[in-house]
């Protein structure tokens, strides 16, 4: 079945209304196992109003929309956490719309990734933070039991602490960040999406979807922030001890749930090349 997908009607931003992406730590130091929590939620919601990332102790899934904080919980329920909660790993901004997308279906999390690259394909070493609204028949997402200590590969431990779940007809907000390759180690290139329902009952970590009339709002980040950990003033911090010279992007691919997959700019670059070498 074919989906109709309207082309982005772009509106540009004053360098006044500019839009910057504030993190905390390295999403490569949360998947070597750095868990501790130490920015306050308080903090967190002083740079942003939309955004996602986790809790002290991987304890579930931060959404933040509309200003407002929520966990994902291990269920896959809806909490709303304290302002004194701390985050391990976090990326928000302050949301202000660039260009807008309507009607978007997927009969998949790839498609609809494969339909959100298209739409965006001017931005490729762009950073971008979306909100999609929609009618998903189908949502499969996740979340992970609090870790009582760090020091465990991310990948590792969603062997044994990840919940998987499985919704139907769900009406919700998916908050998404799409980050170009030279962010590797930084954040995880390409896409990563957290899901709430509009009755702010369920969410998680998107593993995969269907999607009906999905309508996007798309966020150029225009300057990014990076708050590192402050390692010396906790003792349960152990960022100032990780290796950060080894190779995650393996790791990085089984904790999102996803295989590799390049920007299709990037793909018909090679097709081009290989046509032109083989005289096709």
């Amino acid at each position: 079945m074919v989906h109709a997908v309207k082309k982005p009607v772009t509106h540009p931003l004053s360098s006044a209304e500019s839009c910057t992406l504030y993190q905390v730590s390295l999403l490569s130091g949360l998947v070597l196992g750095d868990f501790c929590g130490h920015l306050p939620l308080s903090v967190l919601k002083t740079h942003g109003d939309t955004g996602l990332g986790t809790f002290d102790g991987a304890d579930g899934e931060l959404i933040m929309l509309d200003g407002a904080v929520f966990r994902a919980a291990a269920d896959g329920t809806i909490e709303q956490p304290r302002d004194t909660e701390t985050t391990p790993f976090a990326a928000a901004v302050f949301f202000k719309p660039d260009f807008t997308a309507d009607g978007i279906g997927a009969a998949s999390l790839q498609e609809l990734e494969e339909r959100l690259f298209l739409l965006t394909a001017e931005d490729k070493n762009s950073i971008l933070m979306l909100r999609l609204e929609g009618f998903f028949p189908s949502i499969t997402l996740r979340s992970i039991v609090k870790q009582k200590k760090s020091g465990v590969p991310l990948a590792e431990v969603l062997k044994t602490g990840q919940r998987v779940y499985t919704f139907t007809g769900c009406t919700g907000t998916l908050v998404g960040l799409c980050c170009p390759e030279y962010m590797g180690g930084i954040n995880a290139p390409g896409w990563h999406f957290h899901f709430i329902s509009a009755d702010k009952t369920k969410g998680g970590h998107l593993l995969d979807c269907t999607l009906e009339n999905g309508s996007a709002v798309f966020c150029r980040i225009e300057s990014f922030s990076l708050q590192l950990p402050q390692s010396r003033s906790s003792d349960s911090s152990i960022f100032r001890y990780l290796d950060f010279s080894k190779d995650t992007a393996d790791d990085l691919r089984a904790v999102e749930g996803k295989k590799e997959q390049k920007h299709p700019a990037e793909q018909l670059t090679g097709e081009q090349q290989t046509g032109e070498n083989t005289g096709a």
